[in-house]
């Protein structure tokens, strides 16, 4: 199981990429992320995976 609890993430230039995230994903289960260009999903799975250090969360 994978938790995620108010998750944020702010770029150097002072842009908010992610707010307030909270999730969890479970063994087993397929997710996914939907969202347009630009909205944060590949921020917030290198956050997830530890290659971003999330500002927050």
């Amino acid at each position: 199981m994978i938790k995620v609890e108010n998750l944020g993430y702010q770029y150097e230039d002072g842009t908010i990429a992610l707010k307030n995230i909270h999730m969890d994903l479970n063994n087993g289960n397929i997710n996914g992320i939907i969202g347009a260009n630009g909205s944060g999903k590949s921020t917030l799975f290198l956050n997830i995976l530890g290659i971003l250090k999330p500002s927050r969360g």
